[in-house]
């Protein structure tokens, strides 16, 4: 049976043998409470601390999720925002509330059928105008800030009502997450923060770098991304020593990020938000995605499996593209696809959000494929020959996942911890694939202001 209720949301009972029931808990088969419980079909709604503040290219909010530092730099954020969104629902859609800012006030308004939040602002409430009065400041107790490597940049609360956000000064470069978890709700909210090199000469002065070093591997070959933005290939790709990768006859330069496919060989993300691939034999660039292949948004990060790919924009959607037998690209089906196309959203939500976003990290590797939310949640889909979506079912051709579904927690996990509030595994800021496996690091277990 189907059912809605008044307030939009859809319940089933009976059998799942063909995933009927629209649900993510054994597919296939009768539910393990019984088929006679109604439960509801689709994801969960969802709830997501949106930070916002900083300014030009650090500018974060519901568009921007990443930040690029220079060391010693520091930026800030002064106001946070609710984004509610509705699971498999046919009458609500995305709601969003003011939850913190400087001032203590706040409106929001509905246009084109979505609610608008403006904040700091004290107009009084009307018949289309909702006030906001006595919001907390980013910097109250109840909200705990963490950066899972300090290495690279700390967090911490201003006096003036801002949170603060300073790279090093150590001389150690790459990426942290900043997770923010609020002690009187249990939302989370996630930024990421690269911080650059500086370096000085008398000529130029201090000059900072393009790109936080990094490599990555193939099955033949290794591509190494330096810190001033070009990208170097060694092994089937390069020979024996190391050697410059191509474009037009020049070096490949401006780069931000890197990526290698043992198949389809080595990928690269430019400042200008465009991705560069070159074949696995190969040093040379042949093609090139520029920003109309994904949404006309900046691609910030690209990972490869067993030929294919993901690309991360700046503000959180992800698109796929390459081989797909086990539905590792996330579109809801098998079908291989040899352009980007966007990666669906979890499995049963709703019209408005039938594509995944607000993902702020990804991982790839064979088959399977990760992302992790703003909200802290992980979400996973292709193959699980050995159980590496963690859904509990592993074995067969059958247990991969066309779409993307969301991890859920064992009960070791659910009994003694605070990090989650229902079944889904929650508190993730990074997580990696292998061909055999996932992993995923969780913030420190913090429940009071305190532990922070």
């Amino acid at each position: 049976g189907v059912f809605l209720t008044s307030d939009g949301r859809v319940y089933t009972t009976g059998n799942n043998v063909n995933g009927t029931r629209g649900t993510q808990v054994n597919y296939g088969t009768l539910l393990v409470s019984g088929g006679n419980v109604p439960t509801r079909a689709g994801e969960m709604d969802t709830d997501t601390l949106i930070m916002i503040g900083g300014e030009g290219d650090n500018a974060v909010g519901e568009g921007n999720f990443f930040i690029t530092l220079e060391e010693g730099e520091s930026t800030d954020f002064q106001s946070l925002l609710r984004l509610h969104e509705q699971g498999l629902n046919l009458r609500k859609r995305t709601e969003r509330t003011p939850v913190a800012n400087l001032t203590g006030f706040a409106t929001t308004t509905t246009e084109d059928g979505y609610n608008v939040v403006t904040m700091d602002d004290d107009t009084p409430g009307s018949s289309t105008v909702k006030s906001w009065s006595g919001l907390p400041q980013v910097t109250a107790d109840r909200f705990v800030y963490a950066s899972s490597d300090t290495r690279i940049a700390t967090v911490s609360k201003g006096a003036d009502g801002k949170v603060v956000i300073t790279a090093n000064t150590n001389g150690y470069y790459g990426e942290t997450v900043i997770s923010l978890y609020d002690t009187e709700t249990g939302m989370e909210g996630r930024l990421v923060v690269t911080v650059r090199q500086k370096l000085y000469s008398e000529a130029t002065g201090w000059v900072a770098q393009v790109a936080a070093p990094k490599i990555a591997g193939a099955a033949n070959f290794s591509v190494a991304l330096k810190a001033d933005g070009t990208v170097w290939t060694w092994g089937t790709a390069g020979g024996s020593y190391p050697t410059q990768v191509l474009w037009n006859g020049v070096p490949l330069a401006n780069i931000i990020d890197i990526a290698a496919d043992p198949v389809a060989g080595g990928f690269a993300v430019g400042q200008d938000g465009a991705v560069y691939q070159w074949g696995a034999g190969s040093r040379t660039v042949s093609v090139v995605l520029g920003t109309s292949s994904f949404g006309n948004e900046k691609v910030v990060r690209v990972v490869g499996g067993n030929n294919f790919r993901l690309a991360l924009t700046q503000s959180g959607k992800v698109w796929s593209w390459g081989v797909n037998g086990y539905g590792q690209l996330g579109t809801g089906t098998s079908a291989d696809s040899g352009s980007p196309i966007r990666v669906r959203g979890v499995v049963g939500s709703t019209a408005e959000r039938y594509q995944l976003d607000h993902v702020v990290m990804v991982a790839a590797d064979n088959a399977t494929a990760a992302a992790v939310r703003a909200d802290g949640t992980l979400v996973l889909w292709g193959a699980n020959g050995n159980g590496q979506l963690g859904y509990g079912q592993t074995g067969t051709d059958a247990d991969s996942k066309v779409a993307p579904m969301l991890t859920r927690a064992n009960s070791y996990y659910l009994e003694e911890t605070s990090l989650t509030y229902d079944a889904y595994l929650r508190g993730v800021v990074d997580v990696d694939v292998s061909d055999q496996s996932t992993l995923a690091l969780l913030r420190e277990h913090l429940t009071t202001a305190e532990d922070g």
